[in-house]
């Protein structure tokens, strides 16, 4: 069964740690066993239409697979899911999700403090149109 961690799943369904363990809690999804790194390991299936929801995107067996490969810590692989969120993004318009891939790799390095940064850093631009973006 094809898992990504607690971290990846928070970002990629747009859905709170503490929601997330309510529906593990509940039976609705299923937590696997820990990786290596010792971070709770959620199932694939029953985040996949949070997935698409959160994202736009129908994920091929190809791309979960991807997905799961970035999680583990494959920087071909992060860098390729960075791509096709930034791809889905621009096929529907939106502005480049510069800083969403940042925090999808993030919580694939497991750096929630640096996932938590750029999601204030974010927020905070997003209020404020006259705020100019850090490099």
């Amino acid at each position: 069964m094809d898992s990504i961690s607690l971290d990846a799943a928070e970002v990629m369904t747009g859905i709170s740690r503490r929601t997330l363990w309510r529906r593990v809690a509940e039976g609705v999804l299923v937590s696997t066993e820990k990786d290596a790194r010792g971070r709770t390991m959620l199932a694939l299936e029953g985040l996949l239409e949070p997935m698409q929801d959160c994202t736009g995107l129908v994920f091929s067996a190809q791309d979960l697979a991807v997905l799961c490969q970035a999680d583990a810590g494959n920087a071909q692989a992060q860098a390729d899911v960075g791509a096709l969120l930034y791809a889905a993004s621009a096929a529907s318009k939106a502005p480049p999700p510069k800083s969403r891939c940042g925090v999808v790799l993030a919580a694939f390095g497991g750096r929630t403090g640096q996932l938590r940064c750029h999601a204030l850093a974010e927020y905070r631009r997003s209020t404020n149109p006259h705020r100019k973006r850090q490099s």
